[in-house]
């Protein structure tokens, strides 16, 4: 059950073939923390290959771990690859009551599923989707 689905906003409007979204895991395993996980929770990425129907790849987080929106983000010097962004995302650990920004290599076959290149503790736990929306480049808040 996908949902907040995500493309690069050069794609916006126009074809394209990954749509990045996150979803449920797709098995009902007990996580190392020893937490089943909660039915309908968003504790995975998954990137969707339009092109290929029933063709996807899945990085799973642990089962006390639910995630934000997706944001794509193209790499800096980017190939001609659809595929060559980052996916940022927020992850909220009920465990430890800690949130983290985590970034996933989108580019090339498998890499989403090797997971996170990076995770950022952030120094208090977000409510969960509390970054729901969009971030524009070049606008700034004055207060």
């Amino acid at each position: 059950n996908p949902e907040f689905p995500s493309i690069p906003k050069d794609l916006s409007t126009r074809p394209h073939r990954y749509t990045y979204t996150v979803a449920s895991r797709k098995d009902a395993s007990t996580s190392a923390t020893g937490m089943k996980p909660l039915w309908g929770a968003s504790s995975a990425l998954t990137k969707i290959d339009a092109e290929t129907p029933g063709k996807y790849e899945i990085y799973a987080f642990d089962a006390d771990e639910f995630l934000g929106e997706p944001m794509v983000v193209r790499k800096k010097n980017a190939s001609n690859a659809e595929d060559s962004c980052y996916i940022m995302t927020t992850v909220s650990k009920v465990s430890t009551q800690t949130t983290d920004i985590v970034i996933l290599d989108a580019e090339g076959p498998g890499k989403l599923e090797e997971g996170p290149v990076c995770r950022i503790r952030l120094p208090e736990m977000m409510v969960n989707g509390c970054l729901h929306g969009d971030f524009y480049e070049g606008i700034k808040i004055h207060s």
